[in-house]
């Protein structure tokens, strides 16, 4: 029932090792730690595509291969600290609506056959950070994102991630056959 708190922990771990990161190469420049980071990124991701084919539940559950994400996260937080505020709004409503399309093609054009973590990772994680980047309140993109509706989605969602996988997990305890229809939708 507590299987899903794995991600926890490998955001804890990230948490705990990236200050140090940051602390420990800061001083050697912003250049260099935003170069260092590129390249553990890479390193990363490139450990992720060999266990996506080699060690798939490795690859799945460990912090050496699913890193790479959270530093994509940590690198847009680099550029939005560094970027000019004056920027190409058409540019920006672009990027933005691109990064939705990267989103909607994971959601529906991936399977349970679709390797994860791997290069196909790329597309939601490349599309989170577009819109993050480029979606504000000048622009159609982010203008849709701050709907009400978008935003109390956002606000449940990690609560709703915390007790859905626990209450899925004794459905199928209780029952031998799991949820039904009907339980999916509360």
């Amino acid at each position: 029932p507590l299987l899903h708190t794995w991600s926890l922990a490998v955001e804890e771990q990230f948490y705990l090792l990236y200050p140090i990161f940051i602390l420990g190469t800061w001083r050697l420049g912003t250049r260099f730690t935003i170069v260092l980071l590129v390249a553990l990124t890479a390193l990363s991701l490139g450990l992720a595509v060999w266990a996506s084919i080699y060690r798939p539940e490795a690859g799945f559950y460990l912090l050496p291969t699913r890193g790479w994400e959270l530093s994509i996260g940590a690198l847009t937080a680099f550029y939005l600290v560094q970027r000019n505020p004056d920027r190409d709004e058409s540019k920006s409503h672009l990027l933005g609506f691109l990064g939705i399309l990267l989103i909607a093609f994971a959601v529906f054009g991936f399977d349970q056959n679709t390797r994860w973590p791997s290069f196909y990772t790329l597309v939601p994680v490349t599309g989170t950070a577009l819109v993050i980047l480029f979606a504000s309140n000048h622009n159609s993109i982010g203008t849709l994102l701050s709907q009400k509706m978008f935003v109390t989605i956002g606000l449940i969602s990690y609560s709703a991630y915390l007790w859905h996988h626990p209450l899925f997990a004794f459905s199928r305890i209780t029952t031998h056959k799991g949820p039904n229809n009907l339980f999916l939708l509360l």
